[in-house]
C-alpha cells in the first residue's frame, strides 16, 4: 500500500492496534465489530478509516460484517489531519476523578503529544488503576478529532521524580502559578519561542506548593498567570493549551480553506 488517497469524504474512524493489521487486512475487536454491525449498521463494501496511533491512517473496505467478527481490506493511505508544528507535553498534577478524564480528552483534541500525570504535594487523587481508562479516552478522542496520532500517557510519577525521568536538558517550559503577579501567559510563551518540546506544568486542586515551584524554576520552567480569576485545574489546562495552539497557528485555516493552518 504505497498510494495515498487524498479524499475529504467523511467516514467513520477506528483506532486499531498494529497487531490488528496484517497482510493488507484489518481485523476489528469484538467491541468494534458490534459497533460497526449493530450500532452503525454498516454493510460489506462500506468504507471506514483505520489508524494505528502512530500517524498512519488507511482507508479500508469492509469485507465481512458481523457482531462477533468484522474485517476489512486496506485500500490505501489517507491524508490524516496534520500534527502541531511543535511538540507539547503536559505535566498535569493529578486531580480528582473525572477531571483527569476531561483533561485527557480535551488535551488530545488540542494536539498534545504526551501527558504525564504528576503526584504533587496537594494531589488528593493518586491515579491508581486509572491509566487504562485514560489511554482508552485518548484513543476515542483521537478517533473523534481526526488525529492519526494517539498521545502517550505515562504512569503517574511523583513531583520529585519527574526531573530525573525527563532529564535536565529536556525540561524547559511554562508552569501555571496563581501567585504570579508580573508575567502573563503570552509573555511566558514568547520566552519559550524556540523550545521544542514545550512542557506545560499545571498543579492539581490547590495548585503547586511553593517549593515545587522553586524546584521547577531550577529545571528551566518559567511561571505564568492566566489572569485575575481563579480557575479550576481542568479549566486552566485547557485554556493554556488553547492559547498555545492559537499562538502557534494550529487552530487556524490554510489559505485554501483547509484545516491545515500551518
Amino acid at each position: 500500500m504505497n498510494h495515498e488517497l487524498r479524499t475529504t469524504k467523511s467516514v467513520h474512524r477506528f483506532y486499531v492496534a498494529p497487531a490488528q493489521i496484517s497482510e493488507g487486512r484489518v481485523r476489528f475487536t469484538r467491541e468494534q465489530a458490534h459497533q460497526i454491525a449493530r450500532v452503525l449498521r454498516m454493510r460489506r463494501g462500506d468504507t471506514v478509516a483505520v489508524f494505528d496511533g502512530t500517524g498512519h491512517e488507511h482507508e479500508a473496505e469492509l469485507i465481512t460484517v458481523g457482531a462477533k467478527e468484522t474485517s476489512a481490506v486496506l485500500k490505501g493511505l489517507r491524508t490524516a489531519s496534520p500534527e502541531p508544528a511543535r511538540r507539547l507535553i503536559l505535566l498535569q498534577g493529578c486531580p480528582k476523578g473525572e477531571k483527569m478524564e476531561l483533561i485527557v480528552r480535551q488535551a488530545t483534541e488540542l494536539g498534545i503529544c504526551r501527558i504525564v500525570p504528576v503526584l504533587c504535594q496537594r494531589s488528593v487523587a493518586r491515579g491508581a488503576g486509572r491509566l487504562p481508562r485514560w489511554r482508552l479516552i485518548a484513543q476515542e478522542a483521537a478517533e473523534q478529532s481526526g488525529r492519526a496520532v494517539v498521545p502517550r500517557i505515562d504512569e503517574p510519577i511523583r513531583f520529585t521524580d519527574f526531573s530525573a525521568a525527563f532529564g535536565r536538558a529536556g525540561l524547559r517550559g511554562i508552569m501555571l502559578w496563581e501567585d504570579e503577579r508580573s508575567r502573563g501567559f503570552k509573555e511566558a510563551l514568547q520566552l519559550m519561542a524556540t523550545v521544542d518540546p514545550l512542557h506545560l506544568l499545571v498543579g492539581p486542586e490547590g495548585g503547586l506548593a511553593e517549593d515545587e515551584v522553586r524546584m521547577a524554576e531550577g529545571l528551566g520552567f518559567v511561571t505564568a498567570s492566566l489572569g485575575r480569576r481563579t480557575l479550576r485545574t481542568e479549566t486552566a489546562t485547557i485554556a493554556a493549551l488553547g492559547i498555545i495552539q492559537n499562538e502557534l497557528g494550529d487552530l487556524g485555516l490554510a489559505k485554501d480553506g483547509s484545516r491545515d493552518g500551518r
